[in-house]
């Protein structure tokens, strides 16, 4: 892997990114977890509002991908609404969950995901999870995010390890960041553990699976980047994971120019709406007032020093002094006509 990241390219440049934290209404109270977004008493919109949300968004792009989160995005009694809304428009979505509805809840859903991933938390092991996970990976691709919890860590790993070696299921071992939870020390790690991490890095296994019965959805739409390194090193597609370059540390953006808002918005739980799932550019509007929500017209310089998100990091992006890369000549002519 290259020493860092100066340019992400969106490999299907008309695509545009939508994340929502649906709702802060959570069955669990991991210690790690920021508690406003598992101490909700309610929902902050209307069904009917977000539908006419949805409508402005796809008419402004042709081509939306959706990822949902919450709290927990199951409770949400619109889910199943939101996500044949997208399926029957001929969008893409995606829902991260902790897995506690049934069997035949996500055995149903899952046909209408483009993805499908199961967070894995080690103080609230959720029943029949694996069978969830199996279940639905005949309907979609389905991801294993193993919360790897440092004072749990022999529980995490054996997780992580139970799903490594099922062909249809990827599993990516997920180092806590510190948001702010109660756990003050759930992101603090011991030198065996930052070493797995970057072990499991080079690994990657954990992240190719094979998908052979899928391959006509993934085929609907390409929502993957490219990542150009210093060295002139590409990742592309299977080869690159947002989540290892968090874990390795490579996402300070700081100071790039960045396209959230033009190729991607975040929607809050309470309908408020920014960017991107960090707060560089500000809020732009809410979901109950779709008349006043300010659509970007420009990119953004990063001020964050560390982007966490997955959706954010695969959005074009590129370093302030990336054009001295390319007028220097230290990439061969056929890296110059993969880049435009």
């Amino acid at each position: 892997m290259g020493n860092k990241i100066i340019r992400v390219t969106q490999n299907e440049n008309d695509l545009f990114t939508l994340t929502w934290v649906i709702n802060n209404i959570c069955n669990n109270r991991c210690s790690y977890c920021v508690p406003d977004l598992n101490s909700g008493i309610g929902y902050h919109y209307t069904w009917e509002n977000a539908e006419k949300f949805l409508d402005k968004l796809f008419e402004l792009h042709p081509k939306v991908n959706c990822s949902i989160s919450g709290g927990e995005p199951s409770l949400s009694p619109f889910l199943p609404y939101l996500v044949k809304k997208f399926n029957d428009s001929g969008n893409t979505i995606g829902v991260t969950s902790n897995g506690t509805k049934t069997i035949e809840y996500w055995e149903d859903i899952s046909k209408y995901l483009y993805y499908l991933c199961f967070s894995y938390h080690p103080e609230y092991p959720v029943k029949e999870f694996k069978e969830k996970v199996i279940a639905s990976s005949f309907n979609t691709f389905v991801t294993v995010r193993v919360m790897m919890l440092p004072s749990m860590w022999d529980t995490c790993v054996e997780v992580y390890n139970s799903f490594y070696d099922i062909p249809t299921i990827c599993v990516e071992p997920v180092r806590i960041l510190d948001f702010g939870g109660e756990n003050r020390e759930a992101h603090i790690y011991s030198e065996d553990q930052l070493a797995w991490f970057r072990d499991k890095e080079t690994m990657s296994g954990h992240n190719a699976r094979s998908v052979q019965h899928l391959m006509e959805k993934r085929e609907s739409m390409e929502v993957d980047s490219f990542y150009e390194f210093e060295d002139t090193n590409i990742l592309m597609k299977s080869e690159a994971n947002p989540v290892n370059f968090v874990n390795s540390g490579l996402t300070n953006f700081k100071g790039y120019k960045c396209e959230i808002g033009l190729k991607s918005l975040f929607v809050h739980y309470n309908g408020r709406i920014k960017k991107g799932n960090c707060m560089v550019g500000g809020w732009i509007g809410d979901i109950e007032d779709l008349e006043n929500i300010q659509w970007p017209t420009d990119s953004v310089t990063c001020t964050d020093s560390i982007c966490h998100c997955a959706s954010d990091i695969a959005i074009n992006k590129w370093a302030p002094n990336y054009d001295e890369y390319i007028s220097g000549g230290v990439y061969s002519d056929s890296y110059l006509r993969l880049l435009k």
